[in-house]
């Protein structure tokens, strides 16, 4: 039987910021799926095509100002933990050896690129 594990405490700005992150990764998807159900309402003729061009238009800007308001605390939180003291673990930041020998990576010679 498995031990139980500890639970992963999250800081609560990281935790939000993921949760946004979430929510703007989900939005086109949203998007999409609310600009196809003029298609559904096509057979029942509730609102014409001047309804349904005006829902067109207006979701269109409510989807609009949904990413400003997701981009501005993102934006923002992102550039304080550039700034601030999370680490760079991006694989194009890391450093190699500048001669290419593979010195450090268990000998041989390897070559960076291709």
């Amino acid at each position: 039987m498995k031990t139980p594990r500890p639970p992963l405490f999250l800081e609560r700005s990281t935790y939000r910021r993921r949760r946004m992150m979430d929510a703007a990764r989900i939005l086109p998807v949203v998007g999409f799926v609310l600009i196809l159900l003029p298609v559904l309402w096509t057979h029942s003729g509730r609102f014409g095509t001047a309804g349904e061009a005006v829902y067109l238009f207006g979701l269109w800007g409510l989807l609009i100002v949904a990413a400003a308001l997701l981009s501005a605390p993102l934006r923002g939180a992102l550039r304080r933990d550039a700034q601030g003291n999370a680490p760079d673990t991006r694989p194009e930041t890391r450093t190699r050896p500048v001669d290419g020998t593979g010195v450090g990576t268990g000998g041989g010679a390897e070559r960076d690129g291709p």
